[in-house]
């Protein structure tokens, strides 16, 4: 079979596959392959991140005021000690 031949079948065939699917069935394999991979690393969403971030956020700011809290109550304690 010549070069010329063989890529025309190679072509042929290459189109049967599109025709039939099978690329359709690669992609869809695949994508199941990786959110299965995905999975097992227990991934977050983008959402689910933000979330956390607007939380630790929030809780920061309460551990910075309380901590200012604490601190005028260290300063008033020690003025009456004086």
């Amino acid at each position: 079979m010549d070069r010329i031949q063989w890529l025309k079948d190679l072509q042929k065939n290459i189109g049967e596959l599109i025709n039939e699917g099978g690329i359709l069935d690669i992609e869809q394999n695949f994508r199941a392959l990786l959110t299965q991979m995905f999975n097992q690393l227990n991934l977050v969403t983008r959402e689910e991140f933000d979330i956390q971030i607007d939380l630790f956020n929030h809780l920061h700011s309460k551990v910075e005021k309380l901590n200012d809290e604490l601190n005028n109550i260290q300063t008033q304690l020690n003025k009456l000690k004086e």
